[in-house]
């Protein structure tokens, strides 16, 4: 079957597709609107990385669970899903419609201004309805949203498009993370999106708003990354700020800081996993002017959360030179230390953290399944990160 990739209403690419499967040379319609990743180290339009890129949309294959559930939603496989909800997502403004839908236009089908169904949502994160599902139920953000935890979107009643999220630790620690997250990049006064705790039926989720809106859209980290080669002579680190300079990105010294604020959460919460798919670039759509660093989101690999009170008494939790770092080291310790060399983290004042324990430790309460001892250790070793930032800081 045909299909036109849009931006928007912006026709950007021509392609066929059975099953998913993007085959045959598409036709390139619009150069400037393909998104960045789509074009090789050269400059020219990659067709692997067109694919990779499109099927990196569909939930994806390594989430818990989910051959059951696509076999209880009869496709064949997650690609599968991608036609039958147009490719429609909430991160960005891309989407395809085949010769028959010619006619129909961005604001008809798209999920910031139409209300969505959650029957399809509810079968990913694994709550199988009592009706079938129908045609209209396909029409749904949650197909197009990636990562291994249980993820669905919802309105509330604001109109707010919330997207709610599970946890695979058995203490379900990763919603307390993300609102651990949110506690400190708002003491350190960095852009954040905030996230809250919800609890159904005895299990708790972390809840945010959605960052994107009809007229600005998330571009990945990676997107800009991928075209272009990273010299032996240069840094991970400045590699990107080069990177996003060449896109066109015009405030690149507040990019690096707002990199640097994020390098210093992730160091203080000891968040294992800021890889470049979970921090990007807000851009306008229409204009495609870049806007910045989006907000700071996805903190859930944080506070060793998969270690258990074992690990806790044999190994040192507390020192930063052991434990794993993305993206632009392999070690926290070693990561602080690069970004300090370019950034001015004492400009964060951390005598706003004063007492930010205590606040984990009122959050974690919450939570049955964190006992009192896991409780002590992990604030602990919050107070202690915060002091050895001071220290990195100080020592420049």
């Amino acid at each position: 079957m045909k299909y036109t990739l849009c931006h928007k209403d912006i026709p950007v690419i021509r392609f066929e597709s059975y099953d998913g499967i993007i085959f045959k040379n598409p036709e390139i319609l619009s150069e400037e609107h393909v998104m960045p990743c789509c074009f090789d180290r050269n400059g020219k339009f990659s067709m692997d990385d067109f694919k990779e890129w499109w099927l990196d949309r569909a939930v994806p294959l390594s989430r818990k669970n989910i051959r059951e559930r696509l076999h209880f939603l009869n496709v064949l496989s997650n690609r599968s899903l991608i036609a039958k909800s147009m490719g429609l997502s909430l991160s960005d403004h891309y989407w395809m419609k085949t010769e028959r839908q010619e006619d129909l236009s961005w604001h008809e089908v798209n999920f910031f201004e139409n209300e969505f169904s959650g029957t399809v949502g509810d079968i990913l994160f694994g709550n199988h309805p009592d009706a079938p599902v129908s045609e209209k139920d396909w029409s749904s953000p949650d197909i197009t949203l990636n990562g291994y935890l249980n993820k669905k979107w919802f309105i509330d009643e604001k109109g707010t498009r919330v997207m709610m999220k599970g946890c695979s630790s058995p203490q379900q620690q990763e919603p307390f993370n993300e609102v651990l997250g949110s506690l400190v990049c708002g003491r350190l006064g960095i852009e954040h999106v905030p996230y809250r705790i919800m609890n159904a039926n005895g299990d708790f989720y972390s809840a945010c708003p959605c960052l994107t809106t009809k007229d600005v859209e998330l571009v990945p980290a990676w997107s800009v990354i991928a075209t272009r080669r990273k010299s032996n002579s240069a840094s991970y680190f400045d590699h990107l700020l080069d990177c996003c300079r060449e896109s066109g990105m015009k405030d690149t010294d507040k990019i690096r800081d707002g990199i640097g604020n994020m390098i210093a959460m992730d160091f203080i919460i000891s968040n294992v996993d800021r890889h470049y798919n979970n921090f990007g670039f807000l851009r306008n759509s229409g204009t495609l002017e870049w806007l910045g660093l989006a907000p700071v989101f996805d903190c859930d690999h944080s506070m060793f959360k998969e270690n258990c009170m074992y690990d806790f008494k044999i190994m040192n939790p507390f020192s930063s030179k052991y434990t794993s770092a993305k993206p632009f080291a392999t070690r926290q310790y070693e990561q602080l230390k690069r970004i300090a060399c370019r950034c001015d983290l004492s400009r964060l004042n951390t005598e706003k953290l004063a007492g930010i324990e205590d606040d984990l430790y009122a959050l974690l309460s919450e939570n049955p399944r964190i006992e009192e001892e896991r409780r002590d250790i992990l604030c602990s070793i919050l107070k202690s990160r915060v002091r050895e930032f001071e220290r990195r800081v100080e020592k420049g």
